[in-house]
């Protein structure tokens, strides 16, 4: 999982397994939510999560994770903004499925 903070900065971490949804929350800061559109990244299938309530709390814009976004998922990007952390979780496809 990659998680890309509001200030550009990235972190990472590994799973073997998917992850506890106590620790998607942890990596978003709150409730979790799908980014629409955002199903692939380096050509590989991926799962992006972002603060459900990031916009309503105030969370700050994430411009960095917007761009991708905007790269993988134009149609989607121009419709809306990402505040907050957001998260890509990629790995082989028995991971992906067990999401």
């Amino acid at each position: 999982m990659i998680v890309i903070h509001p200030s550009g900065d990235m972190t990472a971490r590994t799973y073997t397994a998917p992850p506890p949804l106590k620790d998607l929350r942890e990596a978003v800061g709150g409730p979790i939510e799908s980014v629409p559109g955002w199903v692939m990244m380096g050509g590989k299938p991926c799962w992006t999560i972002c603060n459900e309530e990031g916009k309503i709390e105030g969370l700050p814009f994430n411009a960095f994770a917007q761009h991708l976004w905007g790269r993988v998922a134009s149609e989607y990007a121009h419709l809306d903004t990402l505040c907050g952390s957001v998260a890509i979780l990629a790995g082989d496809e028995e991971f992906m499925d067990a999401l």
